[in-house]
């Protein structure tokens, strides 16, 4: 048994007007769901979060690997935590938390954070080994605290400047210096 079959098949024209470009969410390689408009919600709180991220990583050289990261993982991270905000109240919570602008808990330790690895950075030890004395309630004996200030990590060492440049862009600027003077306060800043 045979069959004669005649198949016409209808190119479109190669014009890059007519081409879609195929990615992954075009193909059979990921099914696309439905998703429903909470968890849509909270993938853009998250996806907001991790663009603050990353302009704060993207601009230093330290740091350069993880706005890679970010940008690399950051959407599919979003997207399932969306997922999960949309099954789970106590997920949900926690990102609402994080994400909301009116939190004033939230603006203080966005607020705090810089300034106080700022101090830090500002006080740190080089080779110098500081010791403390601790007494203890209900002990007879004292403790010797030994310890060395640094700031090793790389991503708060990020959001921190060198002590030295910080003075020398605050102190070089004409405006505050004026404004110190006139409010009496000498500074110890050539």
């Amino acid at each position: 048994m045979s069959a004669d079959l005649d198949y016409e098949i209808d190119y479109p024209d190669a014009s890059e007007n007519n081409r879609r470009s195929r990615t992954p969410k075009d193909t059979i390689i990921r099914h696309e769901v439905k998703r429903p408009q909470t968890a849509i919600d909270y993938e853009d709180k998250v996806k907001s979060f991790l663009h603050t991220a990353l302009k704060s990583t993207a601009g230093d050289e330290k740091t350069v690997a993880d706005a890679a990261a970010i940008i690399r993982y950051g959407p599919d991270f979003a997207e399932a935590a969306g997922d999960l905000a949309e099954q789970d109240a106590r997920v949900k919570k926690a990102i609402d938390l994080i994400s909301a602008p009116d939190n004033p808990y939230v603006a203080l330790a966005v607020a705090s954070i810089p300034f106080a690895v700022q101090l830090m950075r500002n006080h740190e030890s080089d080779n110098q080994v500081e010791s403390r004395e601790l007494k203890v309630p209900f002990f007879k004996r004292k403790f010797r605290l030994r310890f060395r200030l640094r700031l090793k990590n790389k991503w708060l060492r990020a959001i921190s400047s060198d002590p030295k440049v910080l003075a020398r862009d605050v102190f070089s600027d004409q405006t505050i210096t004026k404004a110190l003077k006139d409010e009496g306060i000498d500074i110890a800043y050539p």
